[in-house]
């Protein structure tokens, strides 16, 4: 993440890359069908019939045999759990803990190898192999997601950037949604818990005329667990200060939400195309997002995915190519109550809270307030080339675009640059607008991305693999960098496997990390 060290390594060759490429991969396929022979089907029973994983290579492969540390998590098997959340079914894997972010919205944290931060920029989340970024991280904020409509869930553990690019830092996350024949009908159900918690879901899979479809639905909502109490908070430490009482704590932390999610494909020959749509309505903002109590204020978010896929070997003779085209967009609304009515705050001369060098004390007689919007949209093309020519060897060609936009259309508060400067008091609770001013949390901002992967999985003896590749990435607004990747994958014996692994990653600056105020 030496990111003054990679601007400096850009390249004009880059800059003039279109989009070319002539791809490759191998993908390894195995079927357990009626002509297994009797050996065949001793070694299954014996196994107990492994999962498969693809985010390790691209295509699928038993995970013993994916040259990288990964786990597979069954429908079946979060069934069996009773798990409703997507951050239930992570807990249980091993070597990946689930935390709890420092920041008022008590997002959850994804560690794997002991990598922790905030706002987990580098776990990357995928959908059905698409990576959907927030505005901070991996994801929106709040990303609480349901699990009925999934299918399975593959996780790897350790740098998978030489596939998936940036952000594929600690891990990848890959979250496969059920198609036509997992659901192959209608099914409803619905459920009920504590803290007032109760979801249902539609779910619908069949074909006809060629046409496959399937599509889910999912709703849960919470009041959130009232024993959850913090005895003080941010308000608590002013309110000493400045001889004030008007701190909410000790107080329950606010854990309430509203999640809608839906999930539609459309499969005819080759060609397939989904849209995904999640939306979290009245997300309580835990400890508050200033770290003062905030049972009034509230989250709100919408994040579309679309994506049109095609992929075929009947094209050219020995190659199986592919490509897939697009179309991210969230959006975010927040209405904050950062500080209570009645409270005294130390203000800098930029207008925002400063415990160390303020220029005076100041009353919000309404409260310190905040109503931040942001939206963030991707547009991409991702070509895969297949090349299964060679004996012993899997190639994999890939190239791609993507361009990234964001931007704030609505920013009102009653503090912060433009708006006070730290010597005028009381301020009431009028907010004023300061999107598309020099003001806003984050100015417009736009990057275009252009990779070019390339990796060989080589069956070199009986029981041993090799998988070597590479990726370039090269960013419009920060430079370049070269991921390469080794795996040795020898199956041992009959119940143990050894892996010896290489692989580098990078985490590309966030738009809120580079330009935020």
């Amino acid at each position: 993440m030496r990111f003054n060290d990679l601007a400096a390594k850009k390249t004009m060759l880059l800059s003039r890359i279109g989009l070319f490429a002539i791809f490759w991969l191998c993908c390894l396929s195995v079927s357990a069908s009626a002509e297994l022979s009797t050996a065949d089907q001793q070694v299954l029973d014996l196994y107990g019939g492994e999962e498969f994983v693809s985010i390790a290579t691209g295509s699928s492969k038993p995970v013993h045999k994916a040259p990288a540390v990964a786990s597979v998590i069954t429908a079946a098997q979060i069934k069996a759990m009773g798990a409703t959340s997507l951050d239930e079914v992570l807990e249980a894997v091993p070597g990946l803990h689930v935390g709890i972010s420092t920041q008022g919205r008590l997002d959850s944290i994804y560690s794997i190898r002991g990598i922790h931060t905030t706002f987990n920029p580098q776990v990357l989340l995928l959908m059905n192999g698409v990576a959907f970024p927030g505005f901070s991280g991996s994801r929106a904020l709040q990303f609480h997601f349901p699990v009925a409509g999934i299918e399975r869930i593959e996780v790897i553990r350790g740098p998978g950037s030489a596939i998936y690019g940036a952000d594929a830092f600690s891990g990848v996350i890959n979250i496969i949604t059920k198609d036509s024949q997992d659901i192959n009908g209608t099914v409803l159900g619905t459920r009920h818990g504590s803290f007032d918690s109760h979801g249902a879901w539609l779910q619908h899979g069949g074909s006809h005329g060629g046409w496959e479809f399937a599509f889910s639905l999912e709703y849960q909502e919470t009041s959130g667990d009232k024993e959850r109490k913090i005895s003080g908070d941010l308000q608590t430490a002013l309110d000493n200060q400045f001889a004030t009482n008007v701190s909410k704590a000790p107080g329950s932390l606010a854990t309430r939400n509203q999640i809608l999610n839906t999930h539609l494909e459309l499969k005819y020959s080759a060609w397939k195309i989904r849209h995904w749509y999640w939306g979290l309505d009245d997300g309580g903002l835990g400890a508050g997002a200033g770290l003062a109590l905030d049972p009034a204020g509230s989250e709100k978010s919408e994040q579309h995915l679309v994506d049109l896929g095609w992929q075929s070997d009947q094209l050219v003779d020995g190659w199986d190519l592919g490509f897939n085209l697009k179309y991210l967009r969230l959006d975010g609304q927040a209405e904050f109550v950062l500080l209570p009515s009645g409270s005294v705050a130390p203000i800098g001369s930029d207008g925002n809270l400063d415990l160390d060098t303020p220029v005076g004390a100041v009353n919000f007689t309404d409260g310190l307030r905040g109503e931040p919007d942001a939206s963030v949209q991707e547009y991409g093309l991702d070509l895969t080339a297949l090349y299964g020519g060679l004996n012993h060897h899997g190639l994999r060609f890939g190239a791609g675009v993507k361009y990234i936009e964001a931007w704030v259309p609505s920013e009102k508060k009653n503090f912060g640059p433009g708006v006070i400067d730290g010597t005028v008091s009381p301020i009431d609770g009028s907010l004023t607008q300061v999107a598309d001013t020099p003001f806003a949390f984050l100015p417009d901002s736009d990057r275009t991305v252009y990779f070019l992967s390339v990796q060989d999985e080589w069956s070199l003896a009986p029981d041993w693999e090799l998988t070597a590749g590479v990726r370039l990435d090269h960013y419009s607004d920060f430079g370049q960098t070269l991921n390469p990747r080794l795996a040795l994958v020898w199956a041992t014996h009959y119940n143990l496997t050894s892996k010896f692994l290489y692989g580098r990653a990078f985490r590309a600056p966030t738009f809120v990390e580079l330009y935020s105020m």
